[in-house]
């Protein structure tokens, strides 16, 4: 971790609702959480005091860097804009070679036609399609593993993608659809509100836009600026008075909104020596420990065994507090833990 980022680590644990047990967050300032390991997103959750079980009140989508979140659903028009389409989506619409276009108009409508009239669940649709005349050939990329027709009618606002259990459907609700600038300014104002202070690199690697993109929006936001060590920040005004933490001590989830909101090269709370540690290859980030303003290891678990590993030598009355957070957080006190220690 770079020094002398101490207060600005400690805003931003404040923005995220993390500093004190009563400071909770909701899914809306999060930006949603990503949700590809719907079993991060829990835990995640539950870390802020977010309730994943209201499913009527949440939705599933390919939104944020084209990766599954789980959101809000008064934000549904924040992220499914009217101008949204994939590039995955675009490219499946547009190509006929393999199902031509009337083809997939037909079923589309059958889909949403199943979904209002009470068939929510995708086996059952997709048992439907055969009835009216779906093959095989045209199964495989109807309903492919990128999401086919289904994916095309959530992007395109028609039915919503549910978040517990098996894969289901509904209607969307009767939400206004607004532009693409006015869902991407929305989701700027509120990434710095949140995230913040970040830098213009923190805003490129979140949203996956450009610089001058960036800049552009910028133009249109109120905001606040700070300079660390010759780094310019942005966050929204606030009240900063209670910069003081219950716990320098947290137990963060896989792809956490605290991790993953911040460009990781240049990151103020990872040492760049343990960045493979944490964002693997796979493409899997993985569950971090945080104590004294810096990550300082990784957590995984299978089945009743949590394994541990450290990036540098911590006091063992830190490692039991860490102990029995994930005991809290994962509602187990019978866990068995391996310990990996830190390189010499």
């Amino acid at each position: 971790m770079k020094n002398g980022y101490e207060e600005l680590i400690m805003m931003r644990l404040y923005n995220h609702g993390l500093l004190h047990e009563g400071d909770r967050i909701g899914l809306s300032e999060l930006l949603g959480i990503q949700a590809q390991f719907f079993s991060y997103a829990n835990y995640a959750a539950k870390i802020r005091g977010i309730d994943l079980e209201k499913k009527d009140t949440l939705f599933k989508a390919w939104t944020l860097r084209g990766t599954m979140h789980v959101h809000n659903i008064k934000d549904h028009n924040i992220f499914i804009h009217k101008e949204l389409l994939s590039k995955y989506i675009k490219g499946f619409w547009e190509d006929g070679d393999i199902v031509p276009g009337d083809r997939k108009n037909f079923f589309c409508r059958e889909v949403v036609d199943c979904i209002k009239n009470g068939i929510n669940k995708k086996s059952d649709i997709i048992a439907h399609c055969y009835e009216v005349g779906m093959n095989e050939y045209e199964k495989q990329e109807l309903f492919n593993s990128w999401g086919g027709i289904p994916r095309y009618l959530v992007e395109s606002g028609e039915i919503v993608l549910e978040c517990m259990g098996e894969t289901e459907y509904r209607i969307v609700p009767d939400i206004m659809r607004i532009s693409l600038a006015e869902a991407e300014l929305e989701q700027l104002r509120r990434y710095i509100k949140t995230y913040g202070p970040v830098t213009v690199y923190d805003m490129m690697y979140f949203f996956r836009w450009n610089k001058s993109k960036i800049l552009n929006l910028l133009s249109d936001i109120d905001y606040c600026k700070m300079k660390v060590l010759g780094e310019l920040f942005y966050y929204m005004d606030n009240s900063y008075s209670k910069l003081k933490s219950d716990s320098d001590m947290f137990v963060l989830s896989g792809f956490d909104p605290f991790i993953i909101g911040y460009e990781k090269r240049n990151s103020i709370i990872i040492n760049e020596q343990n960045i493979r540690d944490i964002y693997l290859l796979q493409g899997v980030i993985r569950p971090t420990l945080f104590w004294n303003k810096r990550v300082v290891g990784v957590w995984w678990k299978a089945q009743k065994s949590i394994t541990v590993k450290f990036f540098e030598n911590i006091p063992e009355e830190i490692k039991k507090g860490f102990y029995r957070l994930l005991d809290r957080l994962l509602g187990d006190d019978a866990l068995k833990y391996i310990e990996i220690e830190a390189s010499k």
